[in-house]
């Protein structure tokens, strides 16, 4: 008992440098945790609010059919086509197979719908020429697909395809039409699609309906708008989100919402991620949300451990360099307390052997690494430690007993609060030296001055790296204001604390009307909600975007503005908002608005031209053809751009039946302007043939490069002599 009192400091410094460590890697651990749960949360509410979205775009897409019905209710399927091809549904969404059209058509109706539908249009002929409805026994009203885009080999198998065939897709249909809202159909797997799928519905009228009733809505249905959604890659989409922030998902459908009673149907798993395991019990959180008259419920669990490898690798080493800073401190203080304490039977009046205490404090001063110097009531140098003589003195004179300033006049004054100052000075080295010089008064017990002490510290480092930096700032902001460009910074709300930029004087515009305020709240831009709701989604998911472009009105000018910005984080890792540069691209936009429209103009004149006109790049690929030469030649527009013109066009002699070199590809080889007119027989995609008068010429700038070819050629089959006319073919 007596031993172990001997260790009493060695073993209480111990157990409280074990207890100080264990404490701070346990607040490290449960914060991390924390972090941890933060990161998942937030992961959660961005995967959540990314489906949401897509199915809101799905929405709009629906809106834009319905809007384009009521303004011409006889839309055509090319004019249908070409407003899916401006929506851009499928490059928003990954899921969107094809967006269509359904119409209410009678049963007694049905065999001059079918008809009407066959020869009713030269826009994807192909197509519609196999138009065709499966007979029914039922005398009720038929809902059928009646146009639909993009058509391909997938998707003209829904073409005149009766969804009252299917009960879960005419229940939805109907609901949607007695509502007036969109409605989502509940998911199945047809012969025509090869996985589940869910379809989107949203009731077309004939006219703007003014407080409808359920009678009024039923005499003005003229269809409904109609997107079909694949579910397994617009989930996908949302796996690749979800794994980047190590989670894995299950999606369960609970079914359609009655708009009436609001009950609940039978739930079905929709999707589940690879890394999902059903088997592990309750998940680690749950959300639902109602979206288009359905219930979803999300179930997640994490894939990854809340502490990384870095992490917990951190908290052993902590946990081994506490130890050992424990160990190593009990010891000392062991150490120290055995040395003070005498031992039984020592003499206790034995002199000591240690330094006295002017030797201590001689040896503190000279182990400074800064110039001291104390000077007497007199002035005079009492003491300067080996620094100051190194560098201070002169070479054939001491600093010790002088009288002389070494730096400042000031040294010598009577003073009565401390001081301090910049000063250069040229050392014993010849080198020039930035000082900051501390004096102190001295006083005695009676706070009676008695001299000064004088602390001079080396600062020549940082006064060179703070010139440096102030130089740079300079140059910085001058490269800022001479820009044409502006810079922007925003907080975590997306609100603008800082704008500068030679945008703003170019303008003659205040920068204090941005600072407080959101990108979307200095007005709407020219975009819609979803764009602006896509472009927030960004900045809550803390996402870098480049050339995000809106429109804004300053000083009754209406400017093209294109933006990128990066997020910024502190030295935590907290977000803090965004930086940023802004650029007014308002001339190139003008620009590409007069090319468009002077190309549209030059389209519609070739549009209308009674000759085939087919024009061609420097490789010979078609680049455009007018209707014209798409009936003769037999193939749609859009099939035949991109394909080699000898594939498209082939002309044979009327007299030797032999192959013809083809006169834009010998314009284009050759340097004649142009070449024509021949006349010979054209053999089209369908197996007909035509006597044609054909000519061609070279496409040319301004600076006479050649950009193409174009050929014109026309159809003289009606008026070609008798012995011109071709048989046998």
């Amino acid at each position: 008992m007596f031993e172990l009192k001997k260790y009493t400091v060695f073993i209480a410094t111990l157990l409280l440098g074990v207890l100080l460590t264990t404490v701070s890697i346990s607040l490290y651990y449960w914060q991390a945790i924390d972090s941890a749960r933060w990161r998942w949360q937030q992961s959660q509410d961005q995967l959540l609010h990314q489906f949401q979205t897509q199915l809101l775009l799905a929405q709009s897409d629906l809106h834009l059919i319905q809007a384009a019905f009521i303004a011409q209710n006889q839309l055509s399927p090319e004019l249908f086509s070409q407003l899916q091809l401006q929506s851009q549904a499928r490059q928003i969404n990954a899921g969107v197979l094809a967006m269509g059209f359904v119409r209410s058509v009678p049963a007694d109706f049905l065999r001059q719908y079918i008809e009407q539908n066959r020869n009713g249009t030269r826009f994807a002929a192909r197509f519609y020429s196999a138009f065709d409805v499966a007979s029914s026994q039922d005398h009720q009203p038929l809902q059928i697909v009646e146009m639909l885009s993009p058509l391909n080999s997938t998707t003209s198998q829904w073409l005149g395809f009766n969804l009252a065939h299917d009960a879960a897709l005419k229940r939805a249909l109907e609901q949607a039409k007695v509502s007036g809202q969109p409605w989502m159909s509940d998911g199945f797997t047809a012969s025509l699609v090869r996985t589940e799928s869910l379809v989107f519905y949203l009731p077309i009228y004939r006219t703007v309906l003014n407080r409808p009733t359920p009678a009024l809505r039923s005499s003005h249905y003229l269809g409904s708008a109609m997107v079909l959604l694949q579910t397994q890659p617009f989930f996908a989409e949302l796996n690749r989100l979800a794994d980047s922030a190590g989670l894995a998902f299950r999606v369960v459908d609970l079914g359609a919402i009655d708009a009436v009673n609001r009950s609940e149907t039978t739930s079905k798993i929709r999707y589940t991620s690879p890394q999902f395991e059903s088997d592990a019990g309750a998940p680690m959180a749950t959300a639902s949300m109602n979206v288009l008259g359905r219930q979803w419920r999300f179930e997640f669990q994490a894939i990854t451990s809340a502490l990384s490898l870095l992490q917990i690798q951190f908290m052993a080493w902590c946990a081994i360099l506490g130890l050992v800073f424990s160990l190593l401190l009990a010891s000392l203080l062991q150490r120290r307390h055995r040395l003070q304490s005498p031992a039984l039977g020592d003499d206790v009046d034995k002199p000591s052997l240690g330094l006295t205490q002017a030797q201590q404090i001689r040896a503190l001063l000279e182990a400074v690494s800064d110039p001291l110097i104390l000077r007497d009531a007199r002035g005079q140098i009492t003491y300067a430690n080996a620094v100051a003589e190194l560098r201070l003195a002169e070479h054939d004179r001491r600093l010790l007993g002088g009288f002389d300033p070494v730096f400042d006049a000031a040294e010598l004054g009577r003073l009565s609060m401390p001081l301090q100052r910049m000063v250069s000075h040229i050392d014993r080295d010849a080198q020039m030296r930035q000082y900051e010089l501390m004096l102190k008064p001295l006083r005695d017990d009676r706070l009676q001055w008695m001299g000064t002490v004088m602390q001079a510290r080396d600062i020549s480092a940082s006064s060179a790296t703070i010139k440096s930096l102030r130089e740079q700032v300079e140059r910085l902001s001058m490269l800022v204001e001479i820009a044409n460009d502006w810079f922007w910074e925003q907080d975590r709300e997306g609100c603008f604390t800082a704008v500068s930029g030679g945008f703003f004087t170019d303008l003659d515009l205040n920068p204090a009307l941005f600072i407080g305020k959101c990108r979307w709240e200095l007005g709407q831009g020219g975009l819609s909600a979803a764009q602006w709701a896509a472009h927030r989604a960004m900045i809550i998911a803390q996402q870098a975007y480049r050339d995000f472009e809106y429109q804004a009105e300053f000083n009754q000018q209406k400017l093209f503005l294109s933006v990128s910005g990066r997020p910024v984080f502190d030295l935590n890792g907290e977000f803090i908002g965004y930086r940023g540069v802004g650029r007014n691209v308002t001339a190139i936009r003008l620009a590409q608005a007069a090319l468009l429209s002077e190309q549209q103009r030059a389209q519609a004149t070739l549009a209308s031209m009674s000759d085939a006109i087919v024009t061609t790049d420097l490789n010979g690929r078609i680049y455009y053809l007018n209707p014209v030469a798409s009936a003769l030649l037999g193939w749609e527009p859009e099939m035949a751009q991109g394909q080699y013109l000898n594939a498209v066009y082939q002309t044979i002699d009327a007299k030797t039946r032999l192959p013809l070199a083809g006169l834009a590809a010998l314009a284009l080889q050759n340097s004649a302007q142009c070449y024509g007119a021949r006349r010979c027989i054209l053999l089209n995609k369908l197996g007909l043939h035509f006597s044609i008068e054909e000519s061609a010429a070279r496409i040319r700038d301004d600076a006479q490069g050649t950009l193409g070819a174009v050929l014109v050629f026309r159809d003289i089959s009606n008026w070609q002599d008798e012995e011109e006319k071709v048989f046998g073919f």
